[in-house]
């Protein structure tokens, strides 16, 4: 038989035995749970994700934008939406047939994206290009392309844009602010008339409270009107040799609109004013820009034309107007 200490070391041993157990166990319900947590989160993930594309699929479909997805790679068509498949009259087994190059005209997009193959945002932004439709149709539009990952997968989306929608809103554009900047124009052109009359009366008696007045009158006219030239060249830089911008008016209204703003300049020297203009005669263009040439050379004439006249004379001469501005000055 074992001695009592022998029996007492096996015990020992026993119970470490069943505390290290123990603890094992406990161990491996930890991870287990942890194991269960880590699922449940992933499983939580993979629905967030689902629920997502499931989501961009839904509002990729019904957006008003007509778009495609294209792989990344090859530029084959995955998907296309509502609004394209309207657009060109394709069926979505019909688009997938296709490559993005093969509706596009006259562009060479390996040219556009081999810069950009291995950047992770891709944008690009392209404009008046043609698009074929099932009835070999072509369709000017502008063309956006986006990278996205879907699915674990890079790719692009395509969103096409109709041209003559933004020329139009450009054109709506130039004209709304050519004709609020004409209109800012014309009173500050008069009121800086008058208020360098005003200014330089000497028989007006201002003391120094009006000075300091008539100091802030002044700047506030020269801010004013470096807004309106900043707004103009804002404008110049965007629209630049735009014809769409071009319209058709009669040149002598804007003369006489000229000449009648800044007069004041004129009959303050007694400057004879002598102009015989042709009513009838219209051309195309710019109007506010060939009113601000005009009023430049008028305002320049009177300007520098301290007695005598300034004549203006327009004439026609093929299906071109000419005009010119003679005076007495320096």
């Amino acid at each position: 038989f074992p001695s009592h200490d022998s029996r007492n070391r096996v015990n020992l041993l026993l119970e470490k035995i069943s505390a290290n157990f123990l603890n094992l166990k406990n161990e491996n319900d930890q991870m287990h749970r942890e194991i269960l947590s880590l699922e449940r989160k992933l499983e939580r993930k993979e629905l967030d994700l689902k629920f997502a594309e499931e989501k961009h699929k839904y509002l990729f479909e019904f957006d008003r934008s007509p778009s495609l997805l294209i792989d990344s790679e090859s530029r084959k068509i995955l998907d296309s939406n509502i609004a394209f498949r309207k657009l060109t009259s394709m069926t979505k087994a019909e688009l997938n047939s296709f490559h993005l190059d093969d509706l596009l005209i006259n562009l060479q997009m390996d040219d556009m994206f081999k810069d950009k193959k291995n950047q992770k945002e891709v944008m690009l932004n392209i404009s008046n290009i043609g698009l074929l439709t099932k009835k070999k149709d072509t369709l000017i539009v502008d063309m956006e392309i986006n990278s996205m990952i879907l699915s674990s997968q890079k790719i692009y989306q395509v969103v096409f844009n109709d041209a003559q929608q933004r020329q139009m809103n450009e054109k709506l554009q130039h004209e709304f602010i050519s004709n609020i900047s004409h209109e800012f124009r014309s009173p500050m052109t008069s009121i800086r008339g008058y208020f360098d009359l005003l200014s330089r009366d000497e028989t007006l008696k201002f003391n120094g409270e009006h000075r300091l007045i008539l100091n802030s009158i002044e700047k506030n006219i020269t801010r004013l009107n470096l807004l309106v030239d900043n707004l103009l060249k804002i404008e110049d830089k965007e629209s630049h040799d735009d014809k769409d911008n071009w319209e058709i008016f009669k040149p002598a209204t804007v003369i006489e609109e000229a000449i009648q703003i800044n007069s004041h300049i004129a009959n303050v020297k007694n400057i004879f004013i002598e102009y015989l203009l042709d009513q009838d005669v219209a051309i195309r263009g710019v109007r506010f820009e060939f009113s601000q040439i005009v009023t430049n050379l008028i305002v320049n004439a009177f300007k520098y034309t301290n007695k005598g006249s300034v004549r203006m004379e327009p004439w026609k001469k093929g299906n071109s107007i000419f005009f010119s501005i003679r005076d007495t000055g320096i």
